[in-house]
């Protein structure tokens, strides 16, 4: 045990300093990730709205909150912080050479590091294979963890005694303060960023319910609010010029801050024209509805971007909600939702049972679906989402606005929406 000690009997300072390194950034890494799974990744993988081609590579709410998000009942997240935590504290053990033992420092950090490229190995595959999402935070983490394995090759590798930057075992020179110094403050100055990082998006933290219980709240709406079915005929021309507003309803300024990375759209982000509708897919006059906006969404799909949003009304809609999430993650988002308006229940909403057989039927991976289900991780974004909804106005489905501004129900029509599109394209 001692010669297999007295192998790691000796420091190459530029590569602990490396090692240091990394460990710190991969400490900010496990971090982000934890803070961005507590906030339910409402803003994207990152934290930050990115495009929709990004949203559909990653995700990383189904990575992390799926079987393999967790190890020994505790999450990835957490493992990830505590052992970057520990990979950094061993490295300033061995450059003190705490209590003499540098040697046994150094080979516990060698083993741990170990573990982790092959637990990262296996999360890789994973993700590839079995959910088929990726989580860019954490392939980040992988890349840090194989990075940290090379380095410690290559300090087993080369021979300390032909470096120049080696320390040999018995050196009675002073404790380098100095490095030491830089180290700990280092180390400060991350705890400082991962501090400033979860103050920073605890600010964007939803308020949470146990359930959503919105047919007992009193600004939940209630079925006999809902509008009446749009007339399917073609309008005609002259009734064209009465295509209004909801004049009871204030414009909403910064409509854009409502797309979020989730949501499924069709068309391009920069067009001139935002066409947002909240839905319910139990919810009769949406699946009416859905008839009138398909139409307009091909034919228009050039100057607006149209953007579809859950917005429950009833509990039994919740799971119905989820999948339709989950199935945007592999762009099956309106295969899914023709299906379920065509098995539509709005009095006991659709199975698990109905769902699966849904997932089947369109291409999907049932059983990754039903793992989503389980983990419910859309349900902080249907949480956050209702929210926001009901404090811009939003009290009933289907609801459209258009760059902001609320339609009429009157102007529920392939005409009048075509037509307002239009308007708003040229303003």
């Amino acid at each position: 045990m001692l010669r297999f000690l007295h192998r790691f009997d000796f420091r190459r300072a530029s590569i602990d300093r490396a090692i240091y390194a990394l460990a710190l950034l991969g400490l900010v890494d496990a971090a982000h990730i934890a803070i961005q799974k507590h906030s339910g990744f409402g803003q994207g993988c990152t934290g930050f709205s990115g495009s929709a081609a990004a949203g559909a590579l990653f995700d990383c709410a189904a990575v992390t909150g799926s079987a393999a998000g967790v190890f020994l009942g505790v999450s990835n997240a957490a493992w990830g912080v505590l052992f970057y935590a520990a990979i950094a504290l061993l490295t300033l053990a061995v450059a003190w050479n705490f209590l003499g033992k540098r040697a046994a420092c150094k080979a516990a950090r060698t083993a741990l590091v170990a573990f982790g490229l092959a637990y990262s190995g296996y999360l890789v595959y994973y993700q590839v294979a079995v959910l088929e999402q990726l989580c860019i935070l954490c392939l980040i983490s992988a890349g840090i963890v194989a990075l940290l394995a090379i380095l410690h090759g290559l300090d087993a590798r080369f021979a300390p005694a032909l470096a120049t930057d080696t320390e040999p075992p018995d050196t009675m020179t002073p404790k380098p303060l100095r490095e030491i110094a830089w180290m700990g403050g280092l180390l400060l100055l991350v705890g400082t960023i991962i501090a400033a990082d979860a103050l920073y998006f605890s600010q964007y933290e939803p308020e949470l319910a146990d359930v959503f219980a919105d047919e007992t709240q009193p600004d939940a709406p209630a079925a006999e609010a809902l509008p009446s079915p749009p007339a399917q005929e073609a309008a005609p021309a002259a009734a064209l010029s009465a295509c209004p507003y909801d004049p009871e309803k204030e414009p909403v300024e910064d409509f854009r801050r409502l797309v979020n990375l989730f949501d499924p759209t069709v068309g391009d982000a920069d067009a001139p024209v935002t066409v947002i509708e909240y839905f319910d897919p139990n919810c009769y006059h949406c699946k009416t509805f859905h008839d009138i906006i398909t139409p307009v969404m091909h034919s228009h799909a050039d100057r607006a971007f149209f953007v579809f949003k859950p917005f429950v009304l009833w509990e039994h809609s919740i799971e119905q909600s989820e999948a339709l999430y989950a199935a945007s993650r592999d762009k099956k988002f309106f295969d899914m939702l023709d299906a379920q308006f065509e098995m539509q229940n709005p009095q006991t909403g659709l199975s698990r049972e109905q769902l699966r057989a849904i997932a089947e039927d369109i291409g999907m991976n049932p059983d990754v679906l039903m793992q989503r289900l389980d983990s419910e991780l859309y349900r902080r974004t249907l949480q956050q989402q209702r929210g926001e909804a009901i404090e811009i106005g939003v009290n009933q489905t289907p609801t459209v606005l258009i760059n902001g501004r609320f339609v009429a129900t009157e102007s529920h029509t392939v005409e009048c929406l075509q037509q307002l599109i239009e308007e708003a394209a040229a303003q």
